[in-house]
């Protein structure tokens, strides 16, 4: 059990990385800058609260289940859907400026994490046990 107990945490501290990799990629216009810098301080507020950053260099040092993980990656950035800023930064009167529009959906959605760690758990997990989540749980309290 410790092989895929290891294998799935690999796959999600690989999936962490490149998530953040991602988040400081340098952004073509000035909006997307401003979502990437509010993009890249709540991941690391979140990945701090469940014990993630900074981020681990190897899943020996992990300390909880794969389903605390799960858990936890599952419900990352909640706290944020209702995030949204439409501003007009600059002088309206003379056409300079620009307006920023960044909100949950556009620029945060599963802030990269939530598709993919779904996708490594479901390559070590049965199909019928996928199916009930509450067997996936158990399953995993016990790794």
């Amino acid at each position: 059990m410790v092989g895929v107990r290891t294998g799935i945490l690999t796959e999600f501290l690989q999936i962490i990385n490149e998530a953040m990799d991602s988040a400081l990629e340098v952004p073509g216009t000035s909006s997307e800058k401003y979502c990437r810098i509010n993009k890249i301080g709540m991941m690391m507020i979140e990945l701090k609260a469940i014990g993630l950053y900074p981020i681990p260099n190897s899943p020996s040092t992990m300390r909880n289940s794969v389903s605390s993980y799960w858990i936890d990656l599952k419900n990352f950035g909640k706290s944020y859907t209702n995030y949204s800023v439409d501003r007009y930064h600059g002088t309206r009167r003379q056409g300079r400026g620009m307006r920023i529009e960044c909100n949950f959906q556009n620029c945060l959605d599963d802030f990269g994490i939530i598709r993919p760690a779904r996708a490594a758990l479901q390559r070590y997990i049965h199909k019928d046990i996928w199916a009930k989540w509450e067997e996936v749980i158990e399953f995993f309290s016990q790794i």
